[in-house]
């Protein structure tokens, strides 16, 4: 008869990293459903429970639990250590295993081999032999005495209530140890094995695909021989850094316009600052849209909490948990005393390029190279300004360099936003087709999300002579900037992609305040404006300034590149404006392990 041995995993669907992680799909199974299986693998565990809370938002994960005939304990939500000592009540066992939720790779071989060197030496807990690096995550191996101790000694300690075995890290003298090692097959450093990110469920899925096996056999000396022989795989997740065992994660609200005649270009930029915050900060982000359904839906894809709102939501308050931190990029859409109301509650703002009287009473604006800043009164303004195209906010997918090779066909990238609302790409087909110079062109036209007129611009885009390939609703445009040398786009966001990724462009504006906004994209050289809403859409005279865009593309690369000094700037400003959001909360960023 096995003697007992318990195994407790610790999940929740309520991580404010990534949302109901608990049951995302990885690889066709629910991330809960990877742990427990390879924890059956064991030779040594007889016991297998889920502790989860009591609360609402974990009653999914608790019905497809007993639905699949795995064993739940439901306990306190905010207290881990009273879930995790009511799922191990009346267990006579002399060892425990605590599993983290969110571990696919948690390997039953190497449990095992800890739970028999532990009772071989008669311990309570286990360190690492110096310079140790197991590729193993989301399991320990404790005695029942010590976990006894515990709960008694040090039952009310915040980091013992979250992390459990944090305590013994943070106070070794509390239990007695042994010094394990781990084989050398094993051991591999800087992976990220944990699911705590949309990236690193990217991650697990190419790692099995590589692998070539089903969940959830993936061996870990397999993963450990995939990585050493193909270490860009880690740069999938790479950037995700783990909490502290004793962080508090800064909760941040994002408020935007999106959809429609406003367009997507604020939700870009939320969801890119949104993503770095989470990513890099582990910060508990929810976005709050003033918009479409559509642009909800752009949300959840990425993995972020969102809800849609109207312009009252804010009249009674904050009615979920208020944040810390609020940012903020909208139109006209929220008052000044709207934002003094927040700072009233103790919530700190951060404007996102706004021109109202609202930056007036923000504890941080942000800008990028706008001259109309210097335009602008700011006498009664005490906060932060951000400003600059160190500042400038684009997606993370934008911030290695491109690596493009030039053809001899040129390709000419159109993208005119997520709507369209003048409906500037059939006016650049029209311009196109107007072209003078015998040049070989291919042009890749994007069609929005938003865009109304899909079907007259399939029309215009067949009619052309040149190369056309039409795009629909793109995730992002690195792929496409990156195979073009060329591009035309509606002012806004995409120019700021565009300039990251090191391509010329021709602006089209949606007014003048656009035009003065382009400007310093127009005096470093690598732009020019083609018209502005509604005065100067005149086809013909943007077929001149494209002409004269592609000979001095041409002159560019035949000079062995395009001279952006601005784009170096522009692919590292979402994390400078990240960083500096954290140092308006004086949040602390040291990473250690962190729990569920």
């Amino acid at each position: 008869m096995k003697t007992p041995l318990l195994a407790i995993v610790q999940a929740r669907m309520g991580s404010t990293r990534l949302p109901g992680k608990s049951l995302k799909p990885i690889c066709g199974k629910p991330l809960i459903f990877h742990v427990v299986e390879r924890l059956e693998l064991s030779r040594r565990i007889t016991d297998i429970v889920v502790a989860t809370s009591e609360s609402e938002k974990d009653t999914p994960l608790a019905h497809a639990l007993d639905a699949a005939g795995v064993g739940v304990v439901r306990g306190s939500e905010h207290n881990v250590l009273l879930r995790f000592a009511k799922a191990a009540n009346g267990y006579t066992g002399n060892y425990l295993v605590r599993v983290t939720g969110d571990a696919p790779f948690v390997d039953a071989m190497a449990i095992d081999r800890m739970v028999d060197t532990l009772a071989e030496a008669n311990v309570d807990f286990f360190d690492l032999a110096p310079g140790v690096a197991p590729i193993h995550e989301g399991f320990e191996v404790f005695s029942r005495s010590a976990f006894e101790r515990l709960l008694q000694l040090a039952g009310t300690d915040a980091v013992a209530m979250e992390h459990v075995t944090g305590y013994f890290k943070l106070h070794p003298e509390f239990v007695s140890r042994v010094v394990i090692n781990v084989p050398e097959s094993e051991q591999f450093a800087g992976a990220r094995m944990s699911v705590d990110t949309p990236a690193d469920i990217v991650f697990v899925e190419t790692v099995y695909q590589r692998l070539g096996c089903h969940v959830p056999y993936a061996n870990v000396t397999d993963i450990v021989s995939l990585l050493r022989a193909e270490p860009a795989l880690l740069r999938l997740n790479q950037h995700v850094r783990q909490k502290a065992l004793t962080h508090k994660a800064l909760r941040v609200a994002f408020i935007c316009e999106s959809g429609g005649v406003v367009g997507y270009g604020h939700l870009s930029r939320i969801l890119a600052l949104a993503e770095v915050l989470r990513d890099a900060f582990s910060c508990a982000n929810r976005i709050y849209v003033m918009g479409d359904q559509d642009s909800v839906n752009r949300v959840h894809i990425r993995g972020l909490w969102a809800m849609g709102i109207d312009d009252h939501y804010w009249d009674k308050g904050w009615l979920d948990e208020a944040p810390d931190v609020a940012v903020i990029d909208v139109l006209n859409r929220l008052t000044p005393q709207t934002l003094m109301g927040f700072e009233q509650m103790g919530i700190q703002t951060v404007l996102i390029d706004d021109g109202s009287d609202r930056r007036l009473v923000a504890d941080m604006v942000c800008y990028a190279a706008v001259p109309q800043v210097d335009d602008m009164n700011w006498e009664r303004f005490s906060g932060q300004m951000l400003r600059g195209f160190e500042y400038a906010i684009v997606d993370p997918v934008y911030i290695a360099p491109p690596k493009r090779t030039p053809q001899d066909m040129l390709r000419l990238l159109v993208s005119m936003g997520g709507s369209d609302p003048a409906d500037f790409t059939q006016l650049s087909l029209r311009a196109l087709s107007l072209l003078q110079s015998p040049v070989s062109l291919h042009v890749t036209v994007v069609i929005g999300p938003g865009c109304k007129r899909r079907r007259e611009i399939e029309t215009a885009a067949n009619a052309l002579s040149a190369t056309v390939s039409l795009v629909i609703a793109p995730e992002n445009l690195r792929d496409l900037m990156e195979a073009s040398d060329m591009a035309m786009v509606s002012f806004g966001v995409t120019a700021y992609e565009a300039a990251a990724m090191e391509l010329p462009a021709v602006y089209l504006c949606l007014s003048d305040d656009h035009a003065k906004s382009a400007s310093p994209f127009v005096d470093a050289g690598v732009a020019t404006v083609g018209g502005v809403y509604p005065a100067a859409m005149d086809a013909a005279r943007l077929s001149e300034a494209i002409e004269t865009m592609m000979v001095h593309c041409r002159e560019m690369y035949t000079s062995g590149g395009v001279p952006l000094r601005i784009a170096e700037k522009i692919r590292q400003g979402t994390m400078r404006v990240a960083e500096e959001i954290m140092q308006l909360k004086k949040v602390p960023t040291t990473t250690m392990a962190g729990g569920q």
